[in-house]
Formats: C-alpha cells, sequence, structure tokens
C-alpha cells in the first residue's frame, strides 16, 4: 500500500516479480509532478503499469496518472482520505487554555510555517497588534530545528513570549505563544479564531487545510497550493478558505475576519459542512483493497 505519489519503478517492479499486489492510495499528482515526471514517463509509465490500481483523490488526479502511463482501467478517483479525518475533542485543552486566556480575547494561529515565512508571520502579527493590543498569537513552526530560531526572532522584536514547552500558558500581557512541542496543533486550532497555514507563501505547495476547518476556526493561506489543489479549489468555492496573493493581502484578511464575527462563522460553518460531506473515501478505499487482503495472510 503506497500512499499518496511514492512512486518508485524498482519496488513496483520488485512487487511485480514476487506477484505482490500494490495500490497507491489517496493518489495525487500535481500539474507541476506531472511535468517533472515526463521526462521519465516511458520508465514511470512502465512501472505504474505494474500496478493494481491507483485510487486517486480527484477525477483530474486519475487523468494526469493516465496520462503519465497508467492504463485507464487501472486508475479510479475514490476522494481524499484526509476528509476522514477524526478530530481530537479540544475540550481539556480548551478548558486549560481559557484558564488563561479569556474566550473573548483575540487569538490567531500561524501553523506549519517555514522559514521563508517567518518574517511574514511577523510583520501580520504587527498589524493585528497595532488595532488590537492585546491580541495573541499561537505560532506552530512546521519543524523541531526552527523552534529556537522563531522564539528567539520573536523575543527579539521586544513581545512577550510563553512556550509550549516550558508548561507555560500565555498571560494576559503574552503576545506570542511558541507551540514548540509535537503533536499537538489540532486542538490548538480550536483555540484560535483565525488560523493561516504556512507552506503556502513559499513555492512549498501548502499543509492540510481541513485540520483546522474541521476544528471550527476560519481558514486563511497564501497563493502556493499545488499539493492541496483539489482541497483548496473545493474550500474556496464552498466559503471556507481565503486564499490571499500576498502578506499585505493575509493582513487585510486576517484583521477583516478578526473583527468580523458573522463573517468567521460563515466561514466555520461552510468548512464544517465540506468536511462533512467530503467523508468516505476511507470506506471506498476499504471495500478497493478488501480482495487482495487474503494474500497477506
Amino acid at each position: 500500500l503506497i500512499l499518496e505519489t511514492e512512486m518508485w519503478p524498482n519496488l513496483l517492479f520488485g512487487c511485480r516479480d514476487r506477484r505482490i499486489p500494490v495500490y497507491i492510495l489517496n493518489a495525487r499528482l500535481s500539474a507541476r509532478s506531472l511535468k517533472g515526471y515526463r521526462l521519465l514517463r516511458p520508465l514511470v509509465g512502465r512501472a505504474l503499469r505494474t500496478v493494481t490500481c491507483v485510487a486517486a483523490q480527484s477525477s483530474e488526479d486519475a487523468r494526469r496518472f493516465v496520462v503519465l502511463g497508467a492504463r485507464q482501467e487501472q486508475v479510479c478517483a475514490l476522494g481524499n482520505l484526509k476528509f476522514d479525518i477524526h478530530p481530537p475533542d479540544p475540550a481539556p485543552l480548551l478548558a486549560a487554555f481559557h484558564a488563561h486566556v479569556p474566550a473573548g480575547r483575540v487569538t490567531w494561529i500561524a501553523a506549519s510555517t517555514h522559514e521563508g515565512e517567518e518574517q511574514a508571520v511577523i510583520d501580520l502579527h504587527a498589524r493585528v497588534l497595532e488595532r488590537y493590543p492585546d491580541a495573541l498569537l499561537l505560532w506552530a513552526p512546521r519543524h523541531p530545528e526552527r523552534f529556537a530560531k522563531v522564539e528567539a526572532s520573536v523575543r527579539a522584536q521586544g513581545w512577550r513570549v510563553a512556550t509550549r514547552s516550558a508548561e507555560q500558558w500565555p498571560g494576559a500581557d503574552t503576545q506570542v505563544f511558541v507551540l514548540n512541542t509535537l503533536g499537538e496543533l489540532m486542538p490548538f486550532f480550536a483555540c484560535a479564531q483565525v488560523a493561516f497555514v504556512g507552506g503556502s507563501l513559499q513555492a512549498i505547495g501548502g499543509h492540510n487545510l481541513l485540520e483546522p476547518a474541521a476544528m471550527g476556526t476560519a481558514v486563511i493561506t497564501g497563493p502556493h497550493l499545488h499539493n492541496f489543489a483539489e482541497i483548496s479549489r473545493r474550500m474556496s468555492e464552498a466559503g471556507a478558505l481565503s486564499i490571499c496573493d500576498d502578506v499585505d493581502q493575509l493582513g487585510d484578511e486576517l484583521l477583516h475576519l478578526l473583527g468580523d464575527v458573522s463573517a468567521r462563522r460563515k466561514m466555520v460553518e461552510a468548512g464544517a459542512e465540506l468536511v462533512a460531506n467530503g467523508r468516505g473515501a476511507l470506506e471506498r478505499t476499504l471495500e478497493l483493497i478488501g480482495p487482495s487482503l487474503p494474500a497477506l495472510d
């Protein structure tokens, strides 16, 4: 079972030679990736034709796999497994958080940010603080090796900082709460009114936009979303996501959503409906691979 785009020809040929069924599940192939793979199309196409089935996230992904060399009858579109998310219960963390931070305090979260986006987050929070002097930023860098550098850059602004790893909670005067631990991001989305999802201000391709939507948070992002093209399109069309061209537009949208409860509520409701309606790919995937499972006994 291979997830998304891990297509290694030697692995696929080896499985064929050993008569091992191979499924590429939740398969995605962006236009950008297709262009890159086309240079190796004879090899990759031959490898793809050894696969039992390519279960694509969308009809467009399915079409691209056929263009790359898979046979039409090998490919199907079952939907995106990311919609079958089971959000953690945020109640315990919310209770602890709001024991220190009033529920009405302006709070936003910058999630999965990369090195080249950190100055943008600082600039965004500076704009927020101009309008809401007691505002709080929850900041979760994408990579653990950036935790200390992000904390240092925030302190260099003269802002008051608390860190999750120190088992601190934000106080009344805390301006930035650095989430420098692993595995806790999703419930923290529920603590914020608006979430900016990183990896989208540079050509990284974005990160999971469904997680904040599933936790009841309004979502904004930059323009670089090729790794989540289908999800971002559906969310944007449903009114569950605001895609901004640059930092200035992000700042405008962030301030708009922080100040407009009705606009936030509409976005949150649209996100919840989209996530609920998008579920089902997991069940369809299990039905697909079921006939091959006895061979694993």
